[in-house]
Protein backbone atom coordinates (compact mmCIF):
# COMPACT_ATOMS: atom_id res chain seq x y z
CA UNK A 1 0.00 0.00 0.00
CA UNK A 2 2.45 2.63 0.60
CA UNK A 3 4.33 1.48 -1.94
CA UNK A 4 1.67 2.72 -4.09
CA UNK A 5 1.11 5.77 -2.46
CA UNK A 6 5.03 6.65 -2.67
CA UNK A 7 5.13 6.66 -6.22
CA UNK A 8 4.62 9.95 -8.17
CA UNK A 9 1.65 10.30 -11.07
CA UNK A 10 4.83 11.05 -14.14
CA UNK A 11 6.36 7.59 -12.22
CA UNK A 12 2.54 5.86 -12.49
CA UNK A 13 2.06 7.59 -16.23
CA UNK A 14 5.08 6.59 -17.49
CA UNK A 15 5.24 2.97 -16.62
CA UNK A 16 1.45 2.27 -17.43
CA UNK A 17 2.63 3.68 -20.20
CA UNK A 18 5.35 1.34 -21.27
CA UNK A 19 2.94 -1.61 -19.79
CA UNK A 20 0.27 -0.91 -22.05
CA UNK A 21 1.69 -0.45 -25.24
CA UNK A 22 4.10 -3.38 -24.70
CA UNK A 23 1.91 -5.84 -22.95
CA UNK A 24 -1.66 -4.91 -23.35
CA UNK A 25 -2.57 -4.81 -26.93
CA UNK A 26 -5.94 -4.71 -28.03
CA UNK A 27 -7.03 -3.56 -24.17
CA UNK A 28 -4.88 0.14 -25.07
CA UNK A 29 -4.68 2.54 -27.93
CA UNK A 30 -2.00 5.22 -27.67
CA UNK A 31 -4.35 7.39 -29.54
CA UNK A 32 -6.99 9.33 -28.41
CA UNK A 33 -10.39 8.50 -29.39
CA UNK A 34 -12.91 11.25 -28.74
CA UNK A 35 -16.29 10.09 -26.71
CA UNK A 36 -18.50 10.89 -30.04
CA UNK A 37 -16.52 8.69 -31.89
CA UNK A 38 -17.50 5.43 -29.85
CA UNK A 39 -17.56 4.81 -26.03
CA UNK A 40 -15.49 1.87 -26.17
CA UNK A 41 -12.60 3.37 -27.84
CA UNK A 42 -12.49 6.42 -25.89
CA UNK A 43 -12.78 4.12 -22.96
CA UNK A 44 -9.84 2.14 -24.09
CA UNK A 45 -7.51 5.35 -24.71
CA UNK A 46 -8.31 7.06 -20.98
CA UNK A 47 -8.57 3.79 -18.95
CA UNK A 48 -4.43 4.09 -18.11
CA UNK A 49 -4.59 8.04 -17.93
CA UNK A 50 -7.09 7.54 -15.47
CA UNK A 51 -5.53 4.66 -14.01
CA UNK A 52 -1.70 6.22 -13.36
CA UNK A 53 -4.04 9.35 -11.91
CA UNK A 54 -6.29 7.70 -9.85
CA UNK A 55 -3.98 4.46 -8.36
CA UNK A 56 -1.90 6.40 -5.98
CA UNK A 57 -4.79 8.89 -5.11
CA UNK A 58 -7.01 5.59 -4.10
CA UNK A 59 -3.79 4.62 -1.93
CA UNK A 60 -3.68 7.11 0.20
CA UNK A 61 -7.62 7.63 0.76
CA UNK A 62 -7.61 3.94 1.10
CA UNK A 63 -4.73 3.83 4.38
CA UNK A 64 -6.75 7.18 5.33
CA UNK A 65 -9.93 5.13 5.66
CA UNK A 66 -8.37 2.40 7.31
CA UNK A 67 -7.06 4.35 9.87
CA UNK A 68 -9.91 6.15 10.82
CA UNK A 69 -11.54 2.88 11.15
CA UNK A 70 -9.68 1.31 13.43
CA UNK A 71 -9.55 4.20 15.39
CA UNK A 72 -13.32 4.49 15.43
CA UNK A 73 -13.96 0.45 16.52
CA UNK A 74 -11.88 1.31 19.29
CA UNK A 75 -14.69 3.93 20.49
CA UNK A 76 -16.90 2.78 23.66
CA UNK A 77 -20.11 3.87 21.39
CA UNK A 78 -19.04 1.34 19.22
CA UNK A 79 -18.58 -1.51 22.38
CA UNK A 80 -22.16 -0.48 23.62
CA UNK A 81 -23.43 -1.15 19.99
CA UNK A 82 -21.90 -4.70 20.08
CA UNK A 83 -23.58 -5.07 23.36
CA UNK A 84 -26.37 -4.14 22.61
CA UNK A 85 -26.25 -6.75 20.11
CA UNK A 86 -26.13 -4.69 16.87
CA UNK A 87 -25.52 -6.35 13.93
CA UNK A 88 -21.90 -6.48 12.70
CA UNK A 89 -22.49 -4.70 9.03
CA UNK A 90 -24.38 -2.40 11.03
CA UNK A 91 -21.82 -1.06 13.72
CA UNK A 92 -19.46 -1.31 10.80
CA UNK A 93 -21.18 1.06 7.83
CA UNK A 94 -23.48 3.38 10.14
CA UNK A 95 -21.60 3.60 13.16
CA UNK A 96 -18.02 3.70 12.18
CA UNK A 97 -17.74 4.36 9.09
CA UNK A 98 -20.07 7.22 9.35
CA UNK A 99 -17.85 8.65 11.85
CA UNK A 100 -14.76 7.88 10.33
CA UNK A 101 -15.76 9.64 7.07
CA UNK A 102 -15.31 13.66 7.51
CA UNK A 103 -11.37 13.40 7.98
CA UNK A 104 -11.68 11.49 4.75
CA UNK A 105 -13.64 13.32 3.07
CA UNK A 106 -11.64 16.43 3.72
CA UNK A 107 -8.72 14.70 2.20
CA UNK A 108 -10.67 13.81 -0.77
CA UNK A 109 -11.72 17.45 -1.20
CA UNK A 110 -7.64 18.73 -1.12
CA UNK A 111 -6.83 15.74 -3.50
CA UNK A 112 -9.02 16.76 -5.63
CA UNK A 113 -6.13 19.62 -5.93
CA UNK A 114 -3.19 16.41 -6.47
CA UNK A 115 -5.57 15.94 -9.08
CA UNK A 116 -6.42 18.86 -11.11
CA UNK A 117 -2.06 18.88 -10.40
CA UNK A 118 -1.75 15.66 -12.31
CA UNK A 119 -3.56 16.55 -15.53
CA UNK A 120 -0.64 18.47 -17.01
CA UNK A 121 1.62 15.50 -16.67
CA UNK A 122 -0.94 12.89 -17.32
CA UNK A 123 -2.06 14.58 -21.04
CA UNK A 124 1.73 15.12 -21.76
CA UNK A 125 2.70 11.48 -21.12
CA UNK A 126 -0.52 10.27 -22.76
CA UNK A 127 -0.46 13.08 -25.58
CA UNK A 128 -4.28 14.01 -24.29
CA UNK A 129 -5.83 17.32 -25.24
CA UNK A 130 -6.97 18.95 -22.46
CA UNK A 131 -7.08 21.60 -19.81
CA UNK A 132 -3.68 20.82 -18.85
CA UNK A 133 -2.04 20.37 -21.82
CA UNK A 134 -4.13 23.40 -23.11
CA UNK A 135 -2.39 25.65 -20.15
CA UNK A 136 1.26 23.82 -21.23
CA UNK A 137 0.01 25.61 -24.34
CA UNK A 138 -0.95 28.77 -23.78
CA UNK A 139 2.38 28.96 -21.71
CA UNK A 140 4.51 28.28 -24.37
CA UNK A 141 2.79 30.16 -26.71
CA UNK A 142 2.99 33.27 -23.78
CA UNK A 143 -0.93 33.54 -24.62
CA UNK A 144 -1.45 35.27 -21.14
CA UNK A 145 -5.07 36.07 -20.87
CA UNK A 146 -5.80 32.02 -21.88
CA UNK A 147 -3.12 31.51 -18.88
CA UNK A 148 -5.52 33.45 -16.85
CA UNK A 149 -8.76 32.28 -17.75
CA UNK A 150 -7.34 28.04 -16.88
CA UNK A 151 -5.89 28.87 -14.04
CA UNK A 152 -9.29 31.10 -13.12
CA UNK A 153 -10.85 27.88 -14.18
CA UNK A 154 -8.71 25.22 -12.13
CA UNK A 155 -8.50 27.39 -8.75
CA UNK A 156 -13.17 28.11 -9.31
CA UNK A 157 -13.19 24.04 -9.82
CA UNK A 158 -10.67 23.48 -6.80
CA UNK A 159 -12.81 25.93 -4.10
CA UNK A 160 -16.41 24.83 -5.30
CA UNK A 161 -14.85 21.41 -4.94
CA UNK A 162 -14.29 22.17 -1.22
CA UNK A 163 -17.50 24.10 -0.80
CA UNK A 164 -18.78 21.10 -1.53
CA UNK A 165 -17.09 19.01 1.00
CA UNK A 166 -17.86 21.38 3.79
CA UNK A 167 -21.32 21.29 2.75
CA UNK A 168 -21.63 18.06 2.94
CA UNK A 169 -19.66 17.76 6.81
CA UNK A 170 -23.55 18.42 8.38
CA UNK A 171 -24.81 15.44 6.61
CA UNK A 172 -21.77 13.16 8.29
CA UNK A 173 -21.15 14.39 11.29
CA UNK A 174 -24.30 15.86 13.58
CA UNK A 175 -22.72 17.55 15.94
CA UNK A 176 -21.58 19.98 12.77
CA UNK A 177 -25.23 21.15 12.42
CA UNK A 178 -26.17 24.70 13.76
CA UNK A 179 -29.07 24.57 15.63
Amino acid sequence: MLVIFSVPIFVAGILLLLIGSRYLGPLYTSTYVPISEGITGNLRSMFLPALSISVPVAAMTMQMTRTNMLEMLGQPYITMARAKGAKRRNVLYIHALKNAMPPVLTLIGFQFGILLGGLFVVEAIFSLPGLGRGLLVAIGQRDFPLVMALTMVISAAFVVVNALVDIAYPFLDPRQRST
